[in-house]
């Protein structure tokens, strides 16, 4: 039993009182909002409690670092055109070369 006139609040941690976070503040749909976009992820993520704050900043320079190594990947390649060589005759064709076909001459 406490004393009559102690405060418990000041000194039980929060977990152990038994709060939860709100269902949209748990990890399967954290992660859900990661997949889908970059800050709906971060928002859900540093809005919920418990993790310290040094886990969130290692899972934000993880996911960003994740966003931007996928980006990079996903990026068309670029070729300078001036040190390409310009297409020979065994380059495939995009369409076919029209023949000049004169008109027979009338006799």
């Amino acid at each position: 039993m406490t004393p009559r006139g102690s405060r418990m609040s000041e000194t039980v941690p929060v977990r152990a009182r038994g709060a939860r976070n709100p269902w949209w503040l748990s990890w399967p749909v954290i992660v859900v909002g990661f997949m889908l976009c970059l800050l709906p992820g971060l928002i859900l993520l540093w809005l919920r409690r418990g993790p310290r704050l040094i886990a969130k900043v290692i899972a934000t320079a993880v996911v960003i670092a994740f966003y931007a190594l996928a980006a990079v990947a996903g990026a068309p390649e670029r070729t300078n055109p001036a040190l390409t060589s310009p297409a020979g005759p065994s380059a495939p064709r995009l369409r076919p070369r029209r023949r000049h076909r004169p008109y027979p001459r009338a006799a």
